[in-house]
């Protein structure tokens, strides 16, 4: 986009900028070496605080740049510079032509400025939400990485308390409070010789227990209603 600005204004100098607070650098540069200068030297400044369009025919009877260390160095005479919008209303940069004598420009001239200012705007846009959604991916594959290796230490804590169920002849439950259903180890079904499509219920399971193993475990459960553990 500089080069191509060089040469429809058939000037020496073009620049894509981007401001922080202390510097100004240069996205894109044709024309200079440098690749950045600090805030105060910044012909920038003025598009993007005003944002909007900023000509200068000729900076050396301009008083905002009259004596600004970068022009006076690179013998700048004329600067064109459009405010770039990352979002409505937040200008951070510009599209600039600048040249070592002055001049102005036509209507034609200026609409063409904007237009590939607005194409830099849109690239810079672009690679901002190409780079948001490539974090967005990396934060999505951890988590699906951590939920995944949680997933599976889980399922080797269900396979040892399954074993040791086994091997002390016992089973494990657990009930669901929001709902109320109930899920059993596999080795309960064994225990209580049913089959896998055994409907848990209150109902159901009563057969199992006595008076009062029943009134222990309907305690304990409303127990845990009460105290929402």
């Amino acid at each position: 986009l500089v080069t191509y600005a060089c040469e429809i204004f058939s000037v020496p100098i073009s620049l894509i900028t981007i401001l922080d607070r202390d510097r100004q650098w240069f996205k894109a540069v044709r024309g200079l070496e440098i690749r950045e200068t600090s805030r105060e030297l910044a012909f920038c400044n003025y598009p993007v605080a005003g944002g909007s369009r900023v000509i200068v025919g000729d900076i050396s009877c301009d008083k905002r740049f009259a004596s600004n260390a970068l022009a006076k160095e690179a013998g700048i005479r004329f600067y064109a510079g459009v405010p770039l919008a990352l979002e409505p209303g937040v200008h951070a940069g510009t599209f600039c032509i600048l040249d070592t004598k002055p001049r102005r420009l036509s209507k034609i001239e200026l609409a063409t400025l904007d237009r590939l200012a607005h194409i830099a705007e849109a690239l810079i846009k672009q690679f901002v939400q190409a780079r948001d959604l490539r974090e967005l991916s990396g934060e999505v594959s951890s988590k699906n990485l951590l939920l995944a290796h949680q997933n599976a230490e889980l399922q080797v804590q269900r396979q040892l308390l399954e074993d040791a169920c086994r091997l002390a002849n016992m089973g494990a439950w657990e009930r669901d409070l929001r709902t109320g259903e109930y899920r059993w180890s596999d080795n309960l079904y064994e225990l209580h010789e049913v089959g896998r499509d055994f409907e848990v219920t209150d109902d159901t399971i009563r057969q199992f227990y006595n008076d009062e193993e029943w009134a222990r475990l309907t305690k304990t459960v409303e127990e845990a209603y009460r105290n929402n553990t």
